[in-house]
Order: structure tokens, then sequence, then C-alpha cells
């Protein structure tokens, strides 16, 4: 099957945009690096040894950076480790304020790409490889989720006092303990973190539902030493696995 485009290796079909003014350099150990979400501020900060940051610029999550093939040695080191910063154009990211969270991901990840080739001379091809992969599909009950966040409620009326709702920005998971807690994140990218236990196979969103989301998946992942806002989560011993928990939950099936 193919996977809908907020899933797939994001691949310029047009002169790629770029940013005001940028900057590659070594990171530096003693200094905190704030990273920000791509498209969720007009500044665009993130670090990563070399094939995660080649993986970023092509929509391909870390958690899947081995799909980015070949190259030296020295680039998964993680004892050299790169911070990117650019500064995206006002006038772009006006118009972005106004796109669906794909479209202002792609803005800033496309940024990326014209970066890595004009410092770096970094040149790549791609490839069509058989690989194996799980479908994300709707149980026969129907999904149980909040509405996404791209959804606009109805303009007011004079019965009504309802506004369009802005696009929110950013995203991320946090472990509390209450579970895990999503916020603004696809349904196959929330999938994608290492605790999952998927191993390095792809998710394929095949339910239809491309929006993003905030809710609460109440399933500890086993990450031993992680903590969250509530302190330490509860041992995860004895509990069902992601799959009947997502099925369970929201009525999704990873098949």
């Amino acid at each position: 099957p193919r996977p809908p485009a907020h899933a797939q290796i994001l691949h310029a079909t047009a002169p790629l945009p770029s940013f005001e003014v940028a900057t590659i350099k070594p990171r530096d150990p003693k200094a905190r690096v704030m990273m920000t979400p791509p498209g969720s501020e007009d500044i665009v900060r993130t670090i990563g040894p070399a094939r995660q940051l080649i993986a970023m610029a092509y929509n391909v999550t870390s958690a899947m950076a081995q799909r980015v093939l070949g190259g030296p040695d020295w680039i998964d080191d993680q004892n050299k480790m790169y911070v990117i910063e650019g500064k995206i154009p006002d006038d772009l990211y006006a118009r972005m304020q106004n796109m669906t969270g794909d479209e202002r991901h792609a803005q800033p990840t496309l940024m990326m790409q014209s970066l890595l080739a004009d410092r770096l001379k970094l040149r790549v091809h791609f490839e069509t490889r058989e690989i194996l992969v799980y479908e994300l599909t709707i149980a026969k009950d129907g999904p149980k989720l909040p509405p996404p966040n791209d959804a606009k409620l109805p303009v007011a009326t004079p019965d009504s006092t309802a506004q369009p709702r802005p696009p929110e920005m950013g995203g991320g998971e946090m472990v509390t303990k209450d579970g895990l807690r999503i916020r603004n994140m696809t349904l196959d990218g929330m999938l994608t973190a290492p605790w999952f236990g998927l191993g390095d196979r792809p998710i394929v969103n095949m339910t239809g539902l491309a929006g993003t989301y905030n809710l609460t998946l109440n399933w500890q992942p086993d990450i031993p030493g992680r903590t969250g806002p509530d302190g330490p989560p509860p041992a995860p011993d004895g509990q069902t696995s992601i799959f009947t928990a997502l099925q369970e939950q929201l009525c999704l099936k990873l098949i």
C-alpha cells in the first residue's frame, strides 16, 4: 500500500525554500540546546549526529534513520553532534500560519535539505526497497479519538459563539503517571518512538485520519530510570501490549 503524504519521505518537486540566515556548527557539550519542532516557531533549532540530521531533512524519523544508507562511519558518531539553527523568512512564516500541520512541518524541513546541499554539498538519491511495515487501521467499532487539532470549528452564527480554532504548533510525547500524554502529533508519528517496541518497521497509516491529536494513552513504556513531571511511572509489569492498548482505548489496530 502507498503511505499517505505525511508519512512519506519528503522529496521536493519544486525549488527548495531557504532559511533567511542559518548556521551549522559542532555542538558545545557545555551548552544547553533547546530544540524546536519544525514549523512551531520562526527559528528552527535541532541537534544530532549527521545521519539523524539528514534523516530529519527528508522526513525520516530518528527511529527510522537507518533508512538513510551509506556515508562514512563518523555520521553516526554520537560524540560528533551538530547543531542546525535557521531563521524562517517572515513572509513565509506568516503564510505558514494558514497551512495544515503537515504543510507547516514540511517548509522548514525542505529548508534543511537546501541548507545541507548548499553548505555541505550533500547529494542524495532515492531507491525503492521492500521492507516489513505495520499498518495502522480502524477497528470495527470506529475510532475513539478527540477532534484533530487541524479541524476547524464552525464560524459563529447569531445563535452560536463558535469560532474557527487556529492550528496548534509543536508537538511531542511525555510519560506521566497516567500513561503517555500525546500533544499535537499524527497517529503514526506518535508510534515511532523506540519505547513502543516496534523495531525498525515504519508505520503505514491506513486509517484516513491525517490530522494531529492531543490525547493520553493509558499505557506505560518500559524505560528504566525515566521520569515525568509526576515522578516515576509505575512499573509496566503485566500490562497489556501496545497492540491491545491501541485497540481497547482508541479502537485502532496495528497489523
